[in-house]
């Protein structure tokens, strides 16, 4: 026996999905990859994963990698980004103070 077959619907429901920020989203990624998938972003989410591939190396150790990470971020950031912020950490204000020296 052949079961009736249902009709497809015209129109699906639309669940109303909350925003993810891009800490939530990466929170459980390691930090090599969010930098190795921040090169084929669009200008500020690069910017965005860079920074947050930073303060993932810097908290694990890694000052070398996370200064790496932050010259990239801060590269083709525009001059309000070069401010120091509260949120910064300390290597983050460290290069941004040096980039107001130069």
């Amino acid at each position: 026996m052949v079961p009736d077959l249902v009709e497809w619907p015209k129109s699906f429901p639309i669940e109303s999905v909350a925003e993810k920020s891009p800490e939530e989203i990466y929170a459980h990624t390691a930090p090599s990859s969010i930098e190795q998938w921040a090169y084929r972003q669009s200008d500020d989410k690069r910017r965005t994963m860079y920074r947050m591939a930073g303060d993932k190396f810097l908290s694990g150790g890694d000052e070398t990698a996370a200064l790496r990470c932050y010259r990239k971020a801060l590269a083709d950031s525009p001059p309000a980004e070069l401010a120091i912020n509260t949120n910064d950490s300390w290597l983050m204000m460290s290069l941004k103070r040096s980039i107001h020296k130069e």
